[in-house]
């Protein structure tokens, strides 16, 4: 089915859903996925994982933990009796949910530490190479997504930028191996190669080293796969979100269309400060 076909089509759910599924640029055979894992494959935990999702969705947990009440607010007895808690067993629960709350945001300053404490910076490419950052940004109430990148050189000097406007959502590590096989492509074109290919997306990182796995995100990163083997000597790289803002910058704008464009040698106003801080690295 083409996109044109898609005009009118008076489901709008089977709309989003059918312009969330990635295609990939190769033939491929249709198969067997289990869509509740990364690589498509079944396996005994992601089963139990999903299963016990289903279970947790069956009570309000999530609103629970987000309740700003004291522990023996007279409310609390009603509350829990609505999601079919023992009244005989508040007090004790009470308890062990705050010290489950505090346990949880503890955990989460502790990861989160890492990430905020860092201020790594973008850097220069190695004498004779071109770097390319990229990144996507999503609109769901809009059903599109932003694809960009920005090539530099050497000295840190703008070489070219690219944003994209692609219709519907898939999800941010499709999304984000999107972008990567729109950039090389792009690449490819224009005859570049000895480049360094940066992204914040660990996940999408490993999958690019690891074997092929048959699943949507599995067939874009074989994509990837395809196309570096047409370009020259290229390297990934997986950076922090701090050294990534420029290529940030450039989906973020594409998710209007208005915003999407192709600029060389001269970079869009957008991106003009966060250049000039990043190129003194």
């Amino acid at each position: 089915m083409q996109l044109n076909q898609l005009v009118g089509y008076p489901n709008v759910t089977d709309v989003r859903r059918i312009l969330s599924i990635p295609i990939s640029v190769r033939p491929r055979q249709d198969s067997w996925v289990w869509h509740w894992d990364s690589k498509g494959m079944y396996t005994v935990k992601s089963c139990y994982r999903l299963l016990q999702g289903e279970f947790n969705t069956q009570r309000p947990w999530s609103s629970i933990w987000s309740l700003e009440i004291p522990p023996k607010c007279p409310t609390v007895n009603a509350m829990w009796s609505k999601v079919g808690v023992p009244v005989v067993a508040h007090e004790r629960m009470g308890i062990l949910l705050i010290g489950w709350k505090d346990a949880k945001e503890s955990a989460h300053v502790f990861h989160s530490l890492p990430n905020t404490g860092s201020n790594v910076q973008w850097t220069k490419p190695s004498p004779g190479r071109v770097k390319v950052n990229t990144d996507a940004a999503f609109d769901y109430a809009n059903n599109c997504m932003g694809m960009g990148w920005v090539l530099r050189n050497e000295e840190g000097r703008f070489l070219a930028a690219k944003g994209l406007n692609v219709r519907g959502c898939f999800n941010v590590n499709e999304a984000e191996a999107y972008a990567i096989q729109k950039a090389l492509s792009w690449l490819k074109d224009l005859g570049l190669g000895e480049v360094d290919v940066e992204t914040d997306s660990q996940v999408v990182f490993h999958a690019i080293h690891a074997t092929s796995f048959n699943s949507s995100f599995g067939s874009l990163v074989d994509d990837i796969k395809m196309v570096t083997t047409m370009l020259s000597n290229v390297v990934f790289y997986s950076v922090k979100r701090s050294a990534n803002r420029a290529a940030h910058l450039v989906p973020r704008e594409a998710v209007s269309e208005s915003g999407c464009g192709e600029w060389v040698d001269f970079p869009p106003p957008f991106l003009v400060d966060c250049l000039t801080v990043e190129s003194m690295n």
